[in-house]
């Protein structure tokens, strides 16, 4: 199998955390259009409070891209603000919400990047 990502998920609260992750994905030499990237964004999904939707969307999507890339190379990239957390809260929450979900628990080998700056990034 190629090493290549044939596609990548890309789950965030907003638009500005999509253009910055997408710029960094260009800089890494990355395609960052679709069908290639697949832009999940809570601001655009839905009304109010994105934290909670994108913790409500990780396992889902976690999970999908767990099967997907048995058979294609898939990433999901999330990216969620700490806030009033800490880094290693908010993925200890993000880990509780997949276990929740009765998803088998996030492990090293997972095809995902969990990006949670420690405050907004536009700051």
């Amino acid at each position: 199998m190629s090493n290549r990502v044939s596609q990548t998920i890309l789950l965030c609260e907003d638009a500005l955390q999509e253009r910055l992750t997408k710029a960094y994905m260009k800089l890494c030499g990355l395609r960052t259009e679709p069908p290639y990237v697949k832009a999940l964004v809570a601001s655009r999904l839905q009304e109010g409070g994105n934290i909670g939707w994108v913790l409500n969307e990780f396992p889902k999507q976690l999970h999908a891209s767990r099967r997907r890339h048995k058979k294609a190379k898939t990433l999901l990239i999330l990216v969620i603000d700490a806030d009033a957390f800490t880094v290693e809260q908010r993925r200890r929450q993000l880990s509780d919400r997949v276990a929740n979900a009765a998803y088998e628990p996030l492990r090293p080998d997972d095809p995902s990047v969990l990006l949670i700056p420690r405050r907004h990034i536009e700051t």
